[in-house]
């Protein structure tokens, strides 16, 4: 029974094959043998060569004998991919006194223009003198041939032998079955033999389809699909650009977290000495100063008690100590009032308390600006209005005053940053300290943008930090750019002075598929290879590759991100 059912699958196989083949592997129906519009179009042919200093890439379509045609040149830096500008001079030793005309379409890119005399095989001399200096590079394999039809015809002739196998197979199964068949009822074979038979029958449907994918060309010995096109002028547009990976001293790193804080002197408060309004305003927001420069002038505000003793020149002693007893009582009455209402601040009207505080700060101005002027002898010398200066060199930040406003004891009115050199507080751990002596040099890098620059240590840990059990470290950076802001987050590496020996690349280099680190390699031109690599340490601006290169490699570092989509999209 069971050979019974063995033979009659196998009668019914080839028309499974024929159907498949017929409706394809996308599940649409495929008409007769026909060829189509691609396949009838000749195909772009290229011709590519290279030296230390240059990579040249010619590609043409079919080039008529006696017509004039044009072949697309391409020039860039071999380590780099770099588009290149240069002169070029291009001659034939096959066809002497040939001209061609080079014109520029863009850097890097030409046009060729010339007409070959005959149909035949030849090569390109081209001579370049670029910015990587002279070189001499021969393109070969530039055919010029007079049959158009000669790939349509290809491509036909495979298509119909496509369409045809299927059927002579299923004839030939069928024919396989009826003897079969006939040899099993004349018991000339057993079902041992019939069985060995069917099933070597079976074992070989699959060969037809093995060739399916030939033609790839594993540059690097890479797995099925790794290698994929990236045409040269969208490597241009794109900016895809390589570097060689070879082995190199790395600077291992570690990373602490820190923020930009002042420096000595490097921000500073101005504060009003007495309450008062301002006369006068003489600076903006935004401008810079020198240390000593007027920024305001401010009206002190005295009652008219005092303003009598100030005014009076004949004030005897006896007056100058009943008017302090009096201005001393009001200060006591006004701190009394003050205290009783911080007690119940929590259900103290607002009003009232702003009332306290102003009073309280007046008697304080009276009392003070009494005492001041019995200190020195006489009242009728006391000047009313008080000028700030800027106490260090710097920008004025923002502030909300105008002139006539009115300011109290003790209120900043003004802050003067200057950020030329500022501190960097930085956090690190205990078990990180030790490598604080043993590090090369340090450097600031910004989390956000891409600036960064050398920094120095000041003050090793003297504090710990009771919320993270870190301690605090200080560096001091020289910021004549102004690149780094006051408040500003940035990462801290100290460079390890033992430099260790390996493969290293840009991070830029790496990107990841699936949750595993990849590399594109370039193999030729226009064809480049997927790369699975085992990452080591980074140090913030390159990453150790433990496995996965060979020195000599060219990596893409530079346009990763859009090598990764047309991989992805092939």
């Amino acid at each position: 029974m069971k050979i019974r059912i063995l033979y009659i699958l196998l009668c019914f196989l080839p028309f499974g094959l024929q159907a498949q083949h017929d409706h394809g592997p996308d599940g649409h129906t495929h008409g007769p043998a026909e060829p189509s519009a691609e396949a009838t179009k000749p195909s772009t042919k290229t011709s590519e060569n290279h030296s230390e200093k240059y990579e040249l890439l010619a590609k043409f379509d079919h080039l008529h004998p006696g017509e004039e045609g044009h072949i697309d040149l391409y020039l860039s830096d071999y380590h780099t991919n770099r588009p290149l500008e240069a002169k070029l001079t291009i001659t034939s030793p096959e066809s002497k006194g040939q001209t061609f005309e080079v014109n520029k379409m863009d850097i890097g890119m030409y046009e060729i223009h010339t007409t070959f005399p005959k149909a035949g095989t030849y090569s390109l001399n081209v001579s370049i003198d670029g910015s990587n200096g002279p070189d001499l590079l021969q393109l070969k394999n530039i055919v010029s041939s007079d049959e158009d039809s000669s790939t349509a015809a290809v491509h036909s002739d495979h298509s119909i032998m496509d369409h045809v196998w299927p059927y002579l197979l299923m004839l030939a199964f069928l024919g396989l079955g009826l003897w079969l068949g006939m040899m099993y009822q004349k018991r000339k074979i057993n079902h041992r033999t019939m069985s060995i038979i069917l099933l070597l029958s079976c074992v070989t449907i699959p060969l037809g389809d093995s060739n399916a994918h030939e033609g790839h060309d594993n540059f690097g010995g890479g797995n099925l699909g790794s290698i994929f096109e990236v045409p040269k002028e969208t490597q241009f547009l794109l900016d895809v650009l390589t570097a060689q990976a070879n082995t190199n001293n790395f600077e291992g790193s570690v990373l602490l977290y820190g923020t930009v804080i002042p420096s000595n002197n490097g921000s500073s408060v101005v504060s009003t000495p007495q309450t008062g309004k301002i006369s006068s305003l003489h600076v903006n927001v935004g401008q810079k100063v020198t240390k000593g420069q007027k920024l305001a002038v401010i009206t002190t505000y005295i009652d008219v008690n005092t303003q009598v003793a100030i005014e009076s020149n004949k004030i005897s002693v006896i007056e100058i100590e009943a008017q302090r007893n009096i201005l001393e009582a009001d200060l006591a009455a006004a701190q009394k009032e003050y205290d009783r209402l911080q007690k119940i601040v929590d259900i103290a009207a607002k009003k009232d308390i702003d009332e306290s505080t102003s009073r309280l700060a007046k008697a304080k101005n009276n009392l003070n600006l009494f005492n001041n002027t019995a200190a020195r002898g006489s009242f009728g010398k006391i000047d009313k209005n008080i000028v700030l200066y800027a106490p260090i060199s710097g920008v004025v930040s923002e502030f909300a005053l105008a002139q006539g406003s009115t300011v109290n004891i003790g209120q900043e009115l003004f802050t003067i940053s200057n950020i030329e050199k500022v501190y960097i507080e930085g956090q690190i751990y205990d078990r990180d300290v030790t490598k604080l002596t043993k590090t090369a040099r340090y450097e600031a890098q910004c989390v956000n943008d891409d600036h960064k620059a050398d920094i120095k240590l000041i003050s090793n840990p003297q504090t710990i930090n009771v919320e993270n059990q870190s301690q605090k470290v200080l560096f001091e950076l020289d910021n004549k750019n102004k690149d780094f802001k006051l408040g500003e987050f940035v990462n801290v590496r100290l460079y390890d002075s033992s430099a260790q020996r390996g493969i290293a690349l840009p991070n830029s280099a790496i990107s990841e598929i699936n949750g595993k680190s990849i590399v594109f390699i370039k193999g030729s031109a226009e064809k480049y290879k997927i790369q699975y690599v085992n990452l080591g340490e980074n140090n913030g601006s390159y990453t150790q590759v433990a496995k996965g290169l060979i020195g000599g490699e060219h990596v893409v570092v530079n346009g990763t991100y859009q090598v990764k989509m047309m991989y992805l999209n092939q």
